[in-house]
């Protein structure tokens, strides 16, 4: 009977960590607004500020 207990209790907690495991989310970095000026073949130019907001997103995209 001791044993059946353990196994049930084993059951349970094993469950209950599978399942908050499920609920966790991955947090995303906010995209930054960035002010793009159209070229006209088809490229953007982006000013100092704007490239290096990009940059900071893009490095924190790839840790994920």
């Amino acid at each position: 009977m001791i044993a059946t207990n353990w196994k049930l209790i084993l059951l349970i907690s094993l469950f209950s960590i599978s399942m908050a495991a499920c609920q966790t989310q991955i947090v995303r970095p906010t995209k930054p607004t960035l002010q793009v000026i159209p070229q006209a073949d088809g490229g953007i130019c982006l000013n100092r500020e704007n490239t290096a907001k990009l940059g900071a997103y893009i490095l924190e995209l790839e840790k994920q």
